[in-house]
């Protein structure tokens, strides 16, 4: 009995504390409030400017994950979820359409509402795809440098064809 009411206490102070708060209030912003789209795919139709804002505003899920559950899992899971939301977002025009249908904010935000609710589902998928988590980020990080990469010769061969045509026309 007194150990139901310590968890029923945990999970009063996670969703009362600030944090909690922030990340709701992000959530909705992001992902549902304007016509039930919110601002997320609005901001991703300006390139690189979208993930500019997404990448910081993720962050205090990722904080809360941590410090307030103190779950390596849920982090892992809410990192993934993070690089693969600012690496949809630079697929020129795929990922302005993907932007309407991944909703990052309310992926991290289900986990980790089902982490403080106890949701024995929610934290067993979690627990169980850890490990996956941590091999997709790695993978993710390295597909992420190799579309830099791309992206730097790309804007190479360009600067050059344009220096080429310049130097044609003088």
């Amino acid at each position: 009995m007194e150990e139901s009411n310590t968890a029923d206490l945990k999970r009063l102070e996670l969703k009362n504390s600030k944090s909690y708060h922030f990340i709701n209030k992000v959530r909705r912003i992001m992902d549902k409030s304007i016509l039930g789209i919110g601002l997320d795919p609005i901001i991703g139709l300006i390139p690189n400017v979208g993930d500019a804002i997404n990448f910081p505003l993720m962050l205090p899920y990722l904080y809360f994950a941590l410090v307030k559950v103190k779950s390596v899992p849920l982090a892992l899971a809410v990192t993934f979820n993070l690089m693969l939301d600012v690496l949809i977002g630079t697929i020129p025009f795929l990922g302005i359409i993907m932007d309407f249908f991944f909703k990052g904010f309310q992926r991290n935000h289900d986990m980790i509402l089902g982490f403080v609710d106890g949701d024995e589902k929610v934290i067993k998928r979690v627990n169980r795809n850890a490990i996956k988590m941590a091999v997709l980020i790695v993978l993710l990080i390295v597909l992420f440098v190799l579309l830099v990469k791309v992206s730097l010769f790309v804007i190479s061969w360009l600067w050059e064809l344009c220096q080429s045509v310049w130097a044609f026309f003088i």
